[in-house]
């Protein structure tokens, strides 16, 4: 089974579907309380800092949580986090 890697959104507004604004980070994310923004987003693993892909079903977290401000899934481990 692939591992699974937290990344920080560190991309400009809208472009959260591309896996070069997201770096990755040594730790779970700690401050992220839910908000309007991408905070870290959970992934497959990379060789060079950054994940392999997103998924579609991670690019539906993303959409949801774009909308809701709240971590996706509801329910769940959490695979999308938001932000202030």
């Amino acid at each position: 089974m692939a591992r699974k890697c937290w990344y920080a959104y560190n991309g400009p507004v809208g472009s959260t579907t591309l896996i070069s604004n997201f770096t990755l980070l040594p730790m779970y994310p700690l401050n992220c309380p839910n908000g309007p923004n991408i905070c870290a987003i959970y992934m497959l693993c990379g060789g060079d800092g950054h994940p392999i892909s997103i998924s579609s079903n991670l690019l539906n977290y993303i959409a949801t949580a774009k909308v809701d401000f709240v971590d996706q899934p509801r329910t769940g481990p959490k695979m999308v986090l938001m932000k202030l």
